[in-house]
C-alpha cells in the first residue's frame, strides 16, 4: 500500500506540520524508510530530512512489536 502512495506520502512529510507515526512489526521502520528513500532520490537525500525536521523537531513516533516475542517498544524521537 505505501508503494502505491509513496509520492504523496513524500509530499506530506516534506510539510512543516506533518507527523510520521509508524506502527507494526519490527520491520515497518526500514520498510519505510526504503520507499521514501526511493522518492527522496537515495537514502543519503532521506536521512537528513528524516532526521532535522522530524525526529529533532519531535515530529516522528514509532510503535513496533518484535514478532518472535510479542513485546511492544514505543519508541518517541525528538
Amino acid at each position: 500500500m505505501l508503494i502505491k502512495l509513496a509520492a504523496d506520502a513524500w509530499r506530506l512529510i516534506r510539510e512543516s506540520s506533518a507527523h510520521v507515526i509508524l506502527s507494526g512489526l519490527g520491520k515497518i521502520t526500514q520498510a519505510f524508510d526504503r520507499v521514501v528513500a526511493e522518492q527522496a532520490g537515495s537514502a543519503d537525500a532521506w536521512k537528513p530530512v528524516k532526521q532535522q525536521p522530524l525526529i529533532d523537531a519531535g515530529r516522528w513516533s514509532e510503535l513496533t512489536a518484535d514478532q518472535a516475542d510479542n513485546r511492544r517498544y514505543l519508541s518517541r524521537c525528538g
